[in-house]
């Protein structure tokens, strides 16, 4: 099962985060369909590390993951805005066009991202 699943089974609802930082955030031009307070999972070495981001998905069921492209363990979840992640990261922005159901990888911060999957991969 998928640490987004087992979120999910616990009864996580994606809506109303408040993100940190919101003032820096200009929703005229927020570059997502979805709201700046919709949530969506990252992982502590995105949070904590300030490790770069290489790992986008726009699942199915419409959650956003933002991840660093490494292993997961489920104590590495951590749930924030879109807001946030654009906080973080200003050029997530430029993934905001992902459909449901597809991914997007980097091989490094540098590198340009291929939009290649579905579903199977993320956090595990």
């Amino acid at each position: 099962m998928r640490l987004l699943d087992k979120f999910k089974k616990k009864g996580f609802e994606s809506e109303n985060v408040k993100p940190e930082n919101s003032e820096e955030i200009i929703v005229d031009r927020f570059p997502f369909a979805d709201a700046p307070n919709t949530a969506c999972f990252t992982c502590r070495h995105v949070l904590e590390e300030h490790k770069p981001i290489l790992y986008v998905s726009h699942d199915e069921d419409g959650y956003w993951q933002f991840l660093c492209g490494g292993s997961h363990k489920e104590e590495d979840a951590r749930v924030v805005s879109l807001a946030s992640i654009l906080n973080i990261d200003e050029t997530m922005g430029d993934l905001a066009g992902l459909d449901y159901g597809e991914c997007a990888e980097a091989e490094d911060a540098a590198s340009d991202w291929m939009v290649k999957c579905t579903l199977s991969e993320g956090m595990k």
